[in-house]
């Protein structure tokens, strides 16, 4: 198991598939503007930077939630070490 994390840390690839992603965020869009007639269209390279983000703040989140474990001295993942792990923010983050 260390091995594989230790080899996505070293990767820049991203993680989740593209197509069920960009499903989601056109879903996503689609209930957030809840109109028939305004369509949101996005370019390839906006559906990127989407993902990109998305990556990279869930990556924050997990660290910060590992974080949250060594501290309890733990191994297992709780809720509330998710939930310290999306409200932790330091200066210049996104």
């Amino acid at each position: 198991m260390a091995h594989e994390v230790h080899h996505y840390q070293n990767t820049t690839n991203l993680l989740i598939p593209r197509v069920p992603f960009e499903e989601l965020v056109r879903y996503i869009a689609y209930k957030v503007t809840e109109a028939p007639e305004s369509h949101v269209r996005f370019t390839p390279q906006a559906l990127q930077a989407i993902q990109e983000a998305a990556e990279y703040r869930l990556t924050q989140i997990f660290r910060h939630s590992c974080h949250s474990i060594t501290i309890a001295k733990r191994k297992t993942l709780m809720p509330s070490d998710l939930w310290m792990g999306v409200h932790h923010r330091v200066d210049g983050e996104i």
